[in-house]
């Protein structure tokens, strides 16, 4: 039985998916969610395209969550109700929240 879910660090933007990442956001571990007794936990630091990392130092969570919804439907090719829409803005909105709450103010920024 699985209790314990990781999510492990990407090249990509972890609020849109963008490849094109910029900076490096040091955020120590946390525990997103506890749902259903199975631990969720966001290991290590967070990346971001320029956009996304505006929105971070701007503390804008509403944008990065809409950001986060939008690349979550693309990324899946389909086109969510409302209702199903509101449900991954929830969700998504706990993950950056927990961010946010974790993120550190530093940051390593790619000048390439």
């Amino acid at each position: 039985m699985i209790s314990e879910i990781f999510v492990g660090q990407s090249s990509v933007c972890d609020f849109c998916d963008s490849e094109m990442v910029v900076v490096v956001f040091y955020c120590p571990d946390f525990i997103v969610s506890e749902a259903g007794g199975i631990k969720q936990h966001s290991i290590g630091d967070w990346m971001a395209c320029h956009e996304c990392a505006n929105l971070v130092y701007e503390s804008d969570k509403t944008k990065l969550v809409d950001s986060s919804v939008r690349s979550y439907e693309n990324r899946r090719g389909i086109a969510y109700t409302q209702e199903e829409r509101e449900a991954v803005g929830i969700y998504m909105d706990e993950i950056i929240e927990g961010f946010l709450s974790h993120y550190t103010g530093s940051d390593l920024i790619d000048e390439a």
